[in-house]
């Protein structure tokens, strides 16, 4: 039996993470004083926490004994022979990764497997979501794994950032970025490619941002097949919806997903943020 563990970052809906029973590894935030782990904020609570906090919260991590508590339970069972594979987000982003390889190698002689996604929030989903997918149907781990490193390496991840507030607190901008780019009201796209972040470009208004992540879509999954796409925002339903219907309906992708950035990632975007994370054969 083959059990999926993920990281916290992860751009998931809850009906899918129950659905597969897929542990969420979480990190912790902390405000001022206050530490929190940051599945026990909904998104609603985290966005108004965020927006009060004159500074940004300090992210930590999962530490190996945050791995633990979840590998443990899942191997528990003298009945049951269970594999876990545990995909994270990209090593590059992150110290997530390192911190699993550690706690599977604490795991021996139990069998954790530790994938890097590549990837972040949405992107991450996707992946994720495809092994549960594929557990679930006793599809052998060697073929789930050698699946999603195509994936890995296929999906595509776009997000419109509405404002540079939330990346210059966070140190990701300069200051003379972030004040030229709020004077000129710009709107950033950021791309998630080969396990990094970076800009992709921007636009002045946040129709044509999202529009131009619409077109990328469009243009990416021509004369592709099997259609995975996630549509992810923070506190932005509305967008978000309106952009998920029409990509629904003139790509009919077989895997759709609406899903809000979680905390871990919402404290760079900031709330307003749309992004759409694809894949396609």
């Amino acid at each position: 039996m083959i059990k999926i563990v993920t990281d916290s970052g992860v751009s998931l809906p809850q009906a899918i993470i129950q659905e597969h029973n897929i542990g969420i590894v979480p990190a912790t935030l902390q405000f001022g004083p206050e530490v929190v782990q940051d599945i026990t904020l909904t998104t609603d609570e985290f966005y108004a926490r965020l927006a009060a906090s004159p500074t940004p919260p300090i992210g930590r991590d999962p530490l190996i004994k945050d791995f633990l508590d979840i590998y443990e339970p899942l191997v528990a069972s003298p009945n049951e022979n269970v594999q876990i594979l545990s995909l994270h987000v990209s090593d590059s982003l992150a110290a997530t990764l390192g911190m699993a390889r550690q706690a599977a190698r604490a795991m021996q002689p139990h069998n954790v497997r530790v994938f890097d996604t590549r990837n972040v929030s949405a992107g991450q989903g996707l992946i994720v979501y495809e092994a549960a997918r594929m557990a679930k149907e006793d599809v052998p781990i060697w073929e789930i794994e050698e699946r999603l490193e195509a994936m890995a390496l296929g999906v595509k991840f776009y997000t419109l950032v509405d404002t540079l507030d939330y990346l210059a607190k966070g140190g990701r901008i300069s200051t003379i970025t972030h004040k030229v780019g709020t004077f000129l009201n710009v709107k950033p796209i950021l791309k998630v490619e080969k396990g990094m972040v970076s800009q992709y470009g921007h636009q002045r208004s946040r129709e044509k941002g999202i529009q131009a992540i619409r077109q990328l879509v469009l243009d990416d999954v021509k004369g592709k097949q099997k259609l995975r796409l996630t549509v992810t925002h923070a506190m932005a339903q509305s967008d978000a919806d309106a952009l998920a219907n029409e990509l629904r309906d003139l790509l009919k992708p077989e895997v759709f997903m609406m899903t809000e950035i979680s905390p871990a990632v919402g404290t760079n975007t900031g709330p307003g943020a749309v992004g759409v994370a694809w894949y396609g054969e």
